[in-house]
């Protein structure tokens, strides 16, 4: 499988959900204030980081690097599967714990928080929650059965809206929660992706016109309609 484009159209917290089932090596570039970054992935396990081709292999040195992918990252990137044996194993951290730890501490741009009548259920995804995760998904987890917005979730944990579409933001970034009709639209298996089928999300400028949020919602939609085909 191989995936490219801008991360302004896919961001990271994004683009790591679609590979996470995958193998390779994921190519960011300029993704950092003008420095690249490389990863190679193994169903979700980062085995070695490079930025600009020197290995960081420190846990909190790691860690940062994510978090300023989550929070900045731009430029664009590249995703080409690979056999493990292709790969380089020079760090095993679970992408998605990165991830839990990333959302928990950064802040969340405006025009990423989902809408605040978006209804949002859990998907019941095997699996600890990360520690830094762990209040908020004692707090709305038993308000998601049938479904709960930012609105409801504001109102009932008496939160203000920003921060209880902050709170679903963080969840749905790593998996714990899906959009209410995305998640019951979805009965028919899609066939896994292997090494043969190629997805892209075509490298194009947008009009200036398009907002970033316009661009993300055509981003995946086209995502959606090739890993179906």
């Amino acid at each position: 499988m191989s995936i490219f484009g801008h991360l302004e159209d896919l961001p990271f917290s994004e683009l790591a959900r679609v590979t996470q089932t995958q193998t390779g090596t994921l190519f960011l570039r300029t993704a950092l204030a003008g420095r690249s970054v490389e990863m190679h992935l193994q169903t979700g396990i980062l085995l070695a980081l490079f930025v600009d081709g020197f290995p960081v292999r420190d846990e909190q040195r790691v860690l940062t690097i994510i978090n300023q992918l989550v929070d900045q990252g731009s430029g664009t990137f590249d995703f080409q599967s690979a056999h493990p044996t292709q790969l380089l194993h020079d760090t095993t951290y679970w992408l998605n714990d990165l991830l839990h730890r990333a959302h928990a501490r950064t802040a969340v741009p405006e025009m990423r928080l989902p809408h605040p009548e978006t209804r949002f259920i859990a998907t019941r995804r095997p699996g600890a929650v990360a520690p830094e995760l762990q209040p908020i998904w004692q707090r709305v987890e038993p308000l998601l059965e049938g479904g709960a917005s930012a609105v409801s979730l504001a109102r009932q944990l008496q939160v203000s809206e920003h921060q209880a579409r902050t709170m679903l933001y963080s969840l749905r970034a790593v998996d714990l929660i899906a959009p209410l009709r995305a998640a019951s639209s979805a009965t028919t298996p899609v066939p896994p992706l292997d090494s043969s089928t190629s997805l892209a999300v075509p490298i194009t400028s947008p009009p200036v016109s398009t907002s970033p949020m316009r661009r993300l919602l055509g981003t995946l939609r086209r995502l959606t309609q090739l890993v179906a085909s």
